[in-house]
């Protein structure tokens, strides 16, 4: 199943294409047939995260959690939030909890450069609220977050901003 919001002039991005897992639980960002990047945002896991982000030629550059530190995933944000820890997942650590996640945008930059943005709500929540229902007033914080993947076939250089704005739940 292949996703595209914005249909691009440019051959360049045409080789762009999205690919989400088989429950929507994570996007394959592809770049001629490749895989670029995987955005992991499982609902049973503790935090969204970077699960892979490849060379242009298709070599994965991140380690996702090695077998001494099952918690680091490969890019990821975490942090205390009121004394709580996000970074650990272990009974009474906080979770990440994706309430939105908009379907990929993919276009090229002014330049040409294919590019891909992708764009989450999520609520920072204690344990015991992880499953309430998605209000914000159950939130320590809200993020916004957006993921921007930007390519230079030609200097083979991938380039992924990563910003987040937060707001007291």
């Amino acid at each position: 199943l292949a996703c595209s919001v914005l249909r691009p002039a440019l051959q360049a991005a045409e080789a762009f294409t999205v690919e989400p897992s088989g429950n929507a639980t994570a996007w394959t960002v592809k770049y001629a047939g490749r895989p670029i990047m995987v955005y992991a945002f499982r609902p049973d896991t503790f935090k969204p995260y970077v699960q892979q982000l490849c060379t242009i030629d298709g070599d994965n550059v991140l380690r996702d959690a090695p077998h001494d530190h099952l918690h680091h995933h490969a890019l990821m944000y975490a942090i205390s939030v009121n004394g709580l820890n996000f970074w650990e997942e272990i009974s009474g650590s906080g979770v990440e909890k994706p309430v939105r996640t908009s379907p990929p945008e993919l276009g090229t930059t002014a330049d040409g450069s294919p590019q891909a943005r992708l764009k989450q709500t999520l609520h920072w929540l204690a344990p015991q609220d992880a499953f309430l229902p998605n209000d914000p007033k159950h939130a320590l914080l809200v993020e916004q977050r957006t993921l921007t993947l930007t390519l230079d076939p030609a200097g083979k250089e991938v380039d992924l901003e990563w910003t987040s704005d937060f707001t007291v739940g």
